[in-house]
């Protein structure tokens, strides 16, 4: 059989689409409404929403793929990029000079943020977020500006 007469027997299968990405979603809502229901301590709505974004998540993967009938079975094949504005962006070129501008706008953050710890009174949650995102500048400006010498 030649490639083109394979390419031909190919259709799409949009309701086994369809379905898979109904049951992505659906198991870990279940899974959570049992979490919620059998666990004192949280409430059923709170259970659904964290598992229905779970179930949000593994659906936005599982639309990455269309489902493909063959001859030899139903198989999936990843979807071609349809935004003209993703294709573009992805093609886009910038100046390497912007490297060192975002180290240095990444070291303003990182040292910015260390210099206010000590003028505020933190809960020991905000005090880690301040750590985490000072950290996070610093160590950002020291890669960004070590890809910039290469």
């Amino acid at each position: 059989m030649s490639d083109q007469q394979a390419v031909d027997d190919e259709s799409d299968a949009p309701l086994i689409d369809i379905f898979e990405m109904a049951v992505v979603f659906t198991i870990p809502v279940l899974v959570g409404a049992g979490i919620a229901l059998t666990d004192p301590t949280l409430d059923v709505a709170s259970g659904a929403i964290g598992a229905s974004g779970v179930g949000w998540l593994l659906v936005r993967v599982r639309r990455q793929f269309d489902a493909v009938r063959t001859s030899d079975g139903i198989v999936r094949r990843r979807r071609p990029a349809r935004s003209e504005a993703l294709e573009r962006l992805a093609k886009w070129e910038y100046d390497p000079k912007y490297d060192r501008l975002l180290a240095l706008v990444l070291a303003v953050v990182g040292i910015g943020v260390f210099a206010v710890i000590p003028f505020g009174e933190w809960s020991d949650e905000n005090m880690l977020g301040l750590v985490i995102v000072s950290h996070l500048g610093l160590v950002g400006a020291l890669v960004v500006y070590g890809a910039a010498q290469r």
